[in-house]
């Protein structure tokens, strides 16, 4: 007899699936890391019990990395921060992709230097083919070894030692108006004094050294007063024995008319170590002087009239 059987059928169907995803370096996708670009296709069940394909359309862009090496003076700008140590200094954007873009500054500060140098020089003084020949601070800009700045300042002294001569009675003595004192002088006569005492007419010069070896221009006098003979004075038959001496002096002489004498005995700086006045002597004239409480060496015995001065240099062994 019939039979009849129904079917009550339910198609389920399979289901796939595509994922489009852009990543940068690499990509987690169902516990798997995937840093390539391509397709890749996972299996699954669904709901229903079907499979369930999903592919993944993946798109991977790689960050970027650079360094650059950098030498500066002092110090360096980099991206609107200012660096003054030598590091390594990183920064990161987004390149064209999106993507980190790691820029890393390699950097290495060298410093610029100052120096100062003090000079003191006679008259002018030459540096860095410059000659200058006034007292002040100069500077100038080089390169030191690590090619950076390096200012070097110039304290200079110029010393121009300049000196006068001024007379006293029959003596010179030397006034430096600049220069370093201690000075030494160097007389025309062979003498190394501040101060000389002339004998005859004629011009003398001295040249003077201070402290710092400069060396001043020779200065020259010229003597005219030293009486031409003891005549001019109303003076004769001047003597003075034993000279040198060992402490006694003898003087004699003969004043021709009556006339005011001043007699006086300095030593080589001129003090005064004897004094005697004679008021309107005439005739013959003689004495005897000690000078045993004075030290050895040159002394000027000096005889003054209303015509002139007389001088004679006393030597005392």
């Amino acid at each position: 007899c019939d039979s009849t059987v129904s079917l009550d059928l339910t198609i389920n169907n399979s289901l796939s699936s595509t994922v489009t995803v852009t990543a940068c370096d690499s990509f987690n996708w169902d516990g798997m890391t995937y840093d390539s670009t391509g397709m890749y296709t996972n299996l699954y069940t669904d709901v229903n019990g079907c499979d369930s394909t999903v592919t993944l359309d993946l798109i991977i862009n790689n960050s970027s990395s650079s360094t650059v090496i950098v030498r500066s003076c002092d110090s360096y700008d980099w991206d609107g921060m200012t660096y003054d140590s030598t590091g390594m200094y990183t920064n990161i954007y987004s390149n064209s992709h999106g993507c980190d873009s790691t820029h890393t500054l390699n950097l290495t500060i060298n410093n610029s230097d100052t120096t100062t140098i003090s000079v003191i020089s006679c008259e002018s003084y030459l540096w860095d083919g410059v000659t200058f020949d006034s007292s002040g601070v100069y500077s100038f800009i080089y390169l030191n070894s690590q090619g950076c700045d390096s200012l070097c300042y110039l304290d200079l002294t110029v010393i121009n030692t300049i000196v006068e001569i001024i007379p006293t009675n029959n003596n010179l003595i030397v006034n430096p108006i600049s220069g370093g004192s201690p000075f030494s002088y160097i007389w025309n006569t062979g003498e190394v004094t501040e101060q000389i005492t002339t004998f005859n007419n004629g011009e003398y010069w001295v040249i003077v050294t201070d402290i710092n070896g400069c060396v001043s221009d020779t200065f020259f006098y010229d003597v005219t007063w030293i009486p031409s003979s003891l005549n001019n004075l109303n003076i004769n038959r001047l003597n003075v024995y034993p000279n040198p001496s060992n402490g006694n002096f003898f003087i004699k002489f003969k004043s021709i008319v009556n006339q005011n004498i001043l007699i006086k005995i300095t030593n080589i700086i001129g003090e005064e170590v004897y004094r005697e006045f004679k008021e309107q002597f005439i005739g013959q004239y003689t004495k005897q002087i000690s000078l045993d409480n004075y030290g050895k060496g040159f002394y000027l015995l000096e005889i003054n009239t209303s015509a002139g001065i007389l001088n004679k240099k006393l030597i005392l062994q």
